[in-house]
């Protein structure tokens, strides 16, 4: 809990100073962090943040990874890995990334098909609304829209070169 709140103090000394060393102090101090709490999330995502403003892409794929995000995780942490690969000009792992990520949308659309005819089957039909609401919510993502967009746009970039 103190090398959290220490990591806190970092990066808002980072932000009124504008001196790197102090983001460069609390990713230190988080990796520290992370070496006796391998599993701490919070330590994860703090560091893949830090990692993305300096722009050093490469620990972020796997600090994502060993996020080990299910289901709707991915829309609600997805678009920090998608956000910065292609503006760090890591165009490969950006490409990755969006088709996880949009395999993950597609799979949804078929998943929650599913979860609304079992639903009927076994007669639990309050979680109708409930399989119907989520699957609305996930096709009105904005992460989703913005992975459609930029899956596009990397398209017409990979292609021209």
């Amino acid at each position: 809990m103190y090398c959290l709140m220490a990591a806190h103090v970092y990066i808002d000394l980072w932000k009124e100073t504008g001196e790197q060393s102090m983001a460069w102090r609390c990713i230190g101090l988080l990796q520290e962090g992370l070496s006796h709490s391998p599993s701490n999330a919070q330590f994860k995502l703090l560091l893949l943040l830090l990692y993305c403003h300096l722009g050093a892409f490469e620990p972020v794929v796997d600090l994502y990874s060993s996020l080990d995000a299910k289901h709707v995780q991915h829309d609600t942490i997805g678009y920090l890995l998608t956000r910065y690969a292609e503006s760090l000009g890591q165009f490969a792992a950006a490409s990755q990334s969006c088709n996880f990520t949009l395999r993950f949308f597609h799979s949804n659309q078929k998943d929650t098909s599913e979860y609304i005819i079992q639903a009927y089957k076994y007669g639990a039909f309050e979680k109708i609304p409930e399989f119907i609401a989520l699957r609305s919510r996930l096709n009105q993502s904005l992460h989703f829209a913005q992975v459609r967009t930029e899956r596009m746009l990397l398209d017409l970039f990979l292609e021209a070169d």
